[in-house]
């Protein structure tokens, strides 16, 4: 873990945790969920600062086929006998490239690793934060070094510390989980309740259950903390979802969880799984953005949702 100071932004890289931020300030202003020391970097590993998810989120039995071939993850939820979060977000990074005002964190994917062997798809990570006055860009490219084609299913577990209210960008209805407590979509929806809804304000720390939406590929999260700071989340538009999720016996911190597959897409609707060719390199690009100024979160929002909707 190495410690950085871009202008206002301080930070803490810990590309032995994932390849993650272990912690992230503006100014006095803490924004992510952190943690000190790679000892504390606990369960759940993925509630912290801006986890890599790849493939995202669950894969039924851990397993899927794609053209004709099946190909095993490690359960590693065994209570719902789910394979979970993928593996970049275990695995030991390089610290790389370092600027006046970036870092870069890198790893590879090869047949060395423990899961090679069910999941054969030869790759190579790179993910750098540039940061601006008031933002900070957080590039991720991944690249297809093998012979085959490969599913590039993608998502983040960024982990924010709860403000005083949110808003999050949505369209339709949740996407309702399957029986047996399995967190799998089932293609059903149902109405939103529980205090939340997209495209209105609510208060994270008093609602406990959210769900699984569409974005549209217009994802965006506004986080009013209520002291002056209103931070501006825009994960790229290739994130189609969002997962919301924050546990129910600690409303100190959210989670919100943009990806470009819903859950379980592999055994769902394999057909909408993204692809990488031999030699391919998929770029993501998204955007932390600071607003500092008081009663501007309506103004914001209308200016957002104005063009949300065009």
């Amino acid at each position: 873990m190495k410690s950085f100071i871009f202008g206002d932004w301080k930070l803490t890289a810990a590309p032995e945790c994932g390849g993650n931020l272990a912690s992230l300030y503006w100014k006095n202003h803490k924004i992510t969920r952190s943690f000190d020391t790679v000892e504390e970097w606990v369960s759940p590993r993925a509630c912290y600062g801006f986890p890599i998810l790849f493939p995202p989120n669950r894969i039924e039995d851990g397993k899927f086929k794609l053209n004709g071939v099946e190909y095993s993850l490690p359960i590693n939820e065994t209570a719902r006998n789910n394979h979970i979060h993928g593996i970049p977000m275990e695995r030991c990074w390089e610290l790389g490239n370092i600027t006046e005002n970036s870092i870069t964190m890198d790893w590879s994917y090869t047949p060395d690793d423990p899961c090679y062997s069910g999941y054969p798809f030869d790759c190579t990570f790179s993910v750098t934060y540039t940061f601006l006055e008031k933002e900070m860009i957080q590039t991720l490219s991944i690249r297809n070094t093998g012979k085959l084609t490969m599913p590039c299913a993608l998502g983040y577990h960024s982990a924010f510390v709860a403000p005083e209210k949110a808003f999050v960008t949505g369209t339709g209805k949740r996407l309702l989980t399957i029986a047996e407590n399995r967190f799998l979509p089932d293609g059903s929806e149902e109405e939103w309740c529980h205090g939340f809804a997209p495209n209105s304000w609510f208060a994270p720390k008093a609602v406990t259950e959210y769900g699984l939406f569409r974005t549209e590929n217009k994802p965006l999260a506004l986080l009013d903390y209520g002291n002056g700071l209103i931070v501006e989340y825009q994960p790229d538009k290739k994130f189609t979802w969002w997962l919301l999720w924050r546990p129910v016996n600690d409303p100190s911190y959210i989670c919100t969880e943009p990806m470009n597959i819903p859950v379980n897409c592999h055994n769902y609707s394999p057909a909408a799984l993204p692809l990488l060719a031999p030699g391919e390199t998929a770029v993501f690009r998204s955007v932390l953005r600071i607003k500092e100024s008081e009663n501007r979160s309506k103004k914001i929002v209308c200016n957002h949702i104005a063009s949300f909707f065009i």
